[in-house]
């Protein structure tokens, strides 16, 4: 008997650990602070669970900024039809990417939408999960 209870108390810890490790979209990003950034991809990593890429961004007075932007993973946007691939984007590609900023300040977006350098605009596998204001 407490065999079989341990064993179901371990199979649901399993299954529910990686769901209370996700985090949620509106936690981690103000859908009240839109924005938009162009710059240079420095990195691209298509890893799961999210799928980044990092842009240099420059200001009007010429400092740049190294931009994180968080997407969705890879099995979720390669779903979307939207063209999303392992070489959407190269490092040295100028892109536009939107979505909202990170609600402590970081250097981070949750991304809406990506423009290639080829000026192919690609959305997320779920735009409408990011409300933007």
């Amino acid at each position: 008997m407490r065999s079989s209870l341990g064993y179901l108390l371990l199979s649901l810890g399993a299954v529910v650990t990686p769901v209370l490790a996700h985090h949620s979209i509106a936690a981690e990003y103000d859908d009240k602070k839109p924005i938009t950034l162009r710059g240079t991809v420095t990195k691209f990593d298509w890893t799961n669970p999210h799928v980044y890429v990092w842009i240099d961004v420059r200001d009007a007075a010429g400092k740049t900024t190294n931009w994180a932007v968080e997407y969705e993973s890879t099995l979720d946007l390669k779903r979307s039809g939207n063209g999303w691939n392992r070489d959407i984007v190269q490092v040295g590609d100028t892109v536009t990417a939107e979505g909202i900023l990170a609600r402590d300040g970081a250097k981070q977006i949750s991304g809406k939408s990506l423009t290639t350098a080829s000026g192919k605009k690609i959305a997320t596998a779920n735009p409408a999960a990011i409300k933007l204001a």
